[in-house]
């Protein structure tokens, strides 16, 4: 049933599947939670949809980038000999982008990285996955931007990609965790845990 109307999400296609008439065997599943089961990992599973969507969001702003550098590679406005690509501060536009994803992305590859193979150190990373994700997000939507202010008011047209990507990204701000639960796990991990000098 069509019941997913959200800006910047209808494409996912998150709407309610009904089954009828449908056996499901024990092997046909990849993992099974007990929501009564109180001594499952609440750790571990408050991890990895934070992890997913900050992904799935630099992989839009990637997208946008990569629209946004060809984009800029052939242009040429009218009467000029060279595109724009050769403009100063498109070139520095383009720049911001690609420090915000190699930063953006290298924090959230690490991040993962030291989740899968320090399981020993994982209640000092959770704390850490609140400022991964609205590090993500927040980058994913400046790099969106960048791109849109490079290809300038045509990015906005419907029949280009860039404009899905522009709406897109900013769904991210809404996923769990949001900023201001972000900042107090953070701050409650400085101001209320003991100090380590």
């Amino acid at each position: 049933e069509d019941t997913w109307d959200s800006m910047s999400m209808r494409s996912t296609g998150s709407h309610d599947i009904i089954y009828k008439a449908v056996k499901v065997r024990d092997e046909d599943f990849l993992f099974r939670s007990n929501y009564k089961n109180t001594t499952s990992d609440p750790i571990g599973g408050s991890v990895w949809f934070p992890l997913m969507t900050s992904a799935a969001n630099l992989g839009v702003a990637n997208a946008a980038r990569n629209y946004a550098i060809n984009f800029a590679m052939n242009r040429k406005p009218t009467g000029a000999s060279d595109p724009i690509s050769k403009i100063p501060h498109v070139r520095e536009q383009i720049g911001r982008m690609e420090s915000k994803l190699i930063i953006s992305k290298r924090a959230l590859f690490s991040f993962s990285e030291d989740w899968e193979n320090y399981p020993e150190s994982q209640p000092e990373l959770f704390r850490e996955i609140g400022a991964i994700k609205t590090k993500s997000i927040d980058s994913a939507i400046e790099i969106t931007d960048l791109a849109m202010k490079i290809v300038g008011g045509v990015g906005l047209e419907k029949s280009r990609p860039l404009e899905r990507y522009f709406r897109d990204v900013r769904s991210g701000l809404f996923n769990p965790p949001i900023e201001g639960r972000a900042l107090e796990q953070l701050a409650a991990a400085v101001l209320d845990l003991p100090f380590l000098e």
